[in-house]
């Protein structure tokens, strides 16, 4: 036998039994060998336990500061929004005035300040004031065939009281509020008058009675602040109308005359007033104000004159005259001064206090007449809220 034969045959039964025992080898693997006291696989981590906005809160340890999604609890949860910023000192602001959540919170058209909250309120204002009549009313009278004028001035009227009562009703916050007012003033004068009658002085009184309703729509205090600090300014201004009527008249008595003249208006028309207020910083509950308020009063002007003479009681002679007409009479008023909030208790009382000032035009302008009445003086309020 050839030897190369023979080395080549003893080479591949090497090599089958080699692949023989690589078969075995991977269809039956050996059996893994036992480790006595071998420690058990760990558990997974538990999932961290979240709070109900979401945020993540390790057992057994303090939260740490800053934002939730600081490490080593991971980011926040989705949909988390954070609360808006407090509001600005001094300001008392409803989270949610018109259901649109932080988006109108702080704004200032939606403040309540304190002593005015939402609902009834009502007020009593006493004026002490001293009216003044420039009387030029004059009249013609007939009598027979005889044209005489007839012209009495206005005795000087006594400084007197103006009550005003104040009732009105406040919308909640950016509404404004209702407000319907009435005041008057009644007053008279006296004094001797010469040259009305022949033989001697005569007896002159004068009478005047005004009665003014408004009735009027007005926002609230609106802050005149354009940063985050506290509102030391803010304004108010209402719109509506006014019903007016204003009665004068004069008459005077001597030995043998007697003459009298009155003028009545009465008309309606709009009504405007604009406060401006000021709060002090260093005295909690004082604010000093200035308001400024005009109408232009639409109506009717009714005057009369009569003048008679006599005898010891028996008549001579006498006549009467009127004339009317229409007139638009323009009116100007005007109060300064001061108000007191307690900053404790009894925030529901406000009192005022200061100079008021008022001017009407053209009362008793018709035909040849004219008159205007002026009166000014010092007033007193009491504001209640219900």
């Amino acid at each position: 036998m050839d030897w190369k034969k023979l080395w080549l045959a003893t080479a591949l039964a090497f090599m089958g039994e080699s692949g023989m025992a690589m078969c075995q080898a991977q269809d039956l693997p050996p059996a893994p060998t036992p480790v006595p006291n071998a420690p058990s696989t760990p558990a997974a981590p538990a999932a961290p336990i979240t709070s109900g906005q979401g945020l993540p809160v390790a057992p057994a340890q303090p939260m740490p500061a800053g934002p939730p999604s600081a490490a080593p609890y991971g980011p926040a949860q989705p949909g988390f929004i954070p609360p808006p910023p407090p509001p600005p000192p001094g300001y008392f602001v409803n989270p949610y005035p018109d259901a649109n959540g932080h988006l109108l919170s702080g704004d200032p058209s939606f403040e309540i300040p304190p002593n005015r909250p939402p609902g009834w309120f009502g007020g009593i204002e006493a004026d002490l004031v001293w009216p003044h009549i420039k009387n030029r009313v004059t009249g013609s009278v007939m009598i027979d065939d005889f044209i005489d004028t007839v012209h009495l001035p206005t005795a000087s009227l006594d400084f007197t009281g103006s009550p005003k009562i104040i009732l009105g009703y406040r919308l909640p916050p950016g509404f404004g509020e209702f407000t319907a007012s009435y005041r008057s003033i009644v007053t008279e004068g006296t004094r001797n008058v010469e040259d009305l009658d022949p033989l001697g002085d005569s007896f002159l009184k004068s009478r005047l009675n005004v009665n003014v309703v408004d009735l009027d729509y007005g926002t609230q205090e609106i802050p005149l602040s354009f940063d985050s600090r506290p509102a030391l300014w803010d304004f108010k201004f209402d719109v509506g109308a006014r019903i007016a009527g204003v009665y004068f008249d004069s008459t005077s008595q001597g030995v043998i005359f007697h003459e009298h003249t009155s003028n009545n208006f009465f008309g309606a028309g709009p009504h405007v007033a604009l406060q401006l207020q000021r709060h002090l910083a260093d005295y909690p509950g004082i604010t000093l104000f200035a308001r400024i308020e005009t109408a232009v009063v639409i109506g009717r002007i009714h005057q009369v004159f009569q003048e008679s003479a006599s005898f010891e009681g028996t008549p001579i002679f006498g006549g009467s005259n009127s004339q009317s007409g229409d007139r638009a009479v323009p009116v100007l008023g005007f109060q300064a001064g001061a108000s007191w909030t307690p900053v404790h208790n009894w925030r529901w009382l406000q009192f005022s206090g200061g100079y008021t000032f008022e001017q009407w035009w053209d009362v008793g302008k018709v035909g040849g007449s004219s008159a205007d009445l002026t009166s000014q003086g010092i007033f007193l309020r009491t504001e209640l809220h219900f």
